[in-house]
C-alpha cells in the first residue's frame, strides 16, 4: 500500500507577517494562566 503525503509544505507563521494571531495567542496565555490559578492578562495589554 503505497501512502501519499498530504500536503507537500507546511508554513509557520511567527512573526505575524502572513496573520495577525495574536488574539488567539492570547487567549492561549489567558486560559493556561487560569489554569494554573494565576491572575489573567487583560485584553489588549500587549503594546
Amino acid at each position: 500500500m503505497k501512502i501519499t503525503p498530504r500536503f507537500q509544505a507546511i508554513i509557520f507563521d511567527f512573526d505575524y507577517t502572513l496573520t495577525d494571531s495574536s488574539r488567539g495567542v492570547a487567549e492561549s496565555i489567558n486560559f493556561a494562566l487560569a489554569e494554573l490559578s494565576l491572575p489573567q492578562v487583560p485584553a489588549g495589554a500587549a503594546p
